[in-house]
């Protein structure tokens, strides 16, 4: 019998071996840095090993999907995020002093679309809202409509997080998600009035981009329509509507063109946020190879763009976000509680769809 071991004692190489090179790594760990020094001085990768963030580690180890572990659950303005059937809805009351102006009010508090140098100097700087709720809470349900409508405020006033009653003079922001009941081409609408109104698609600045006084005094509403979309039932895209208005009676409605019908956006096609796809957008490459009755990574090309949301989940369910964990890499206690019979919807995607792999 012939036996053969072979044996490694690193305790040689902490004596032996300096490490005179370093340089800087943006967006890493301690762990990672050292990690990175020690390839450079051939230590056998295997024999590292330290503790990694989930978050940090999915693409690392061949993931196909990760879905929203460390959720935004609070903005800058201290506004709780809940996913729900609907928009976010955040007012913002105008000083007296500026009320004679026309001026945008930032209200993007969510830290992932700012860069690191913006976040590190705080070059942006944000203004609490007066008001926050859902637009399906402050709509006024259509008559004959059985299905609750996601946008259609005609309620005109507010009242204040300090109790005031606020009629004129305010900004507001409806920011979420659309979710097509049907692919193909389509536009959404806006009917409005007294108001200045723009609407971004998916972070794009789409043709309804009103930003002054629309027929000021008027109570007729003025319709406004983005460019056709070619869009897939069941995917999630990003909406933002921002608007201000002065005096006379305000409105604003969300609806959606299919071809020669007008038709409502109902609350259930859009939601206040998503549970966030971290590996990013796809291609039409499978992830997974079938051979001799078994799967394995494809690893002929980099399929997976590491660098935007594409494939977001829907929250289905009863859902507590910013929950205890009891993860050592997860001290903010950013996790997602899913309660009984609660899930995360996937959009399709070929990618990822073994029988056609």
């Amino acid at each position: 019998m012939t036996v053969t071991a072979t044996l490694s004692n690193w305790n040689k190489f902490t004596n032996e071996k300096m490490i005179t090179n370093g340089y800087f790594m943006q967006e890493s760990t301690i762990a990672e840095a050292v990690n990175n020094l020690l390839l450079r001085t051939n230590f056998p990768k295997s024999d590292i090993d330290y503790f990694s963030k989930p978050s940090k580690s999915y693409k690392k180890d061949d993931a196909i999907l990760h879905f929203g572990f460390d959720e935004d659950t609070v903005d800058r303005a201290s506004s709780q995020r809940i996913p729900s059937s609907s928009l976010r809805t955040r007012f913002v009351a105008l000083p007296e002093k500026q009320q004679n102006t026309i001026k945008d009010i930032k209200l993007d508090a969510n830290d992932r679309a700012l860069s690191a140098e913006e976040v590190s100097l705080d070059i942006i700087t944000y203004v609490a809202p007066s008001f926050v709720s859902t637009s399906n809470a402050i709509s006024t349900q259509p008559g004959g409509e059985a299905e609750p409508v996601c946008l259609n405020y005609q309620n005109d006033s507010f009242t204040a997080s300090n109790g005031s009653t606020i009629t004129d003079y305010y900004n507001g922001v409806f920011d979420g998600y659309y979710i097509p009941s049907s692919s193909g081409v389509q536009r959404l609408r806006l009917d409005v009035k007294n108001c200045g109104v723009r609407m971004y698609f998916n972070k794009n600045l789409t043709d309804i981009n009103k930003w002054y006084e629309i027929n000021p005094g008027s109570n007729t509403d003025t319709v406004f329509l983005t460019e056709e979309m070619d869009l897939t039932a069941g995917k999630l895209y990003e909406i933002r509507i921002e608007f201000f208005h002065k005096t006379s009676n305000f409105g604003i409605a969300l609806k959606k063109v299919v071809g020669a019908t007008i038709d409502w956006v109902w609350g259930h096609e859009c939601v206040t946020m998503p549970s966030f796809d971290y590996i990013g957008s796809k291609n039409n490459a499978p992830y997974l190879n079938f051979s001799s009755g078994s799967w394995s990574v494809n690893t002929a090309g980099n399929f997976v763009e590491r660098v935007a949301n594409r494939n977001d989940g829907r929250y289905i369910g009863s859902v507590l976000t910013g929950q205890t964990s009891g993860v050592v890499s997860d001290p903010k206690n950013k996790s997602v509680l899913l309660a009984s019979n609660s899930y995360i919807r996937v959009p399709y995607h070929i990618s990822y769809d073994m029988f056609n792999s």
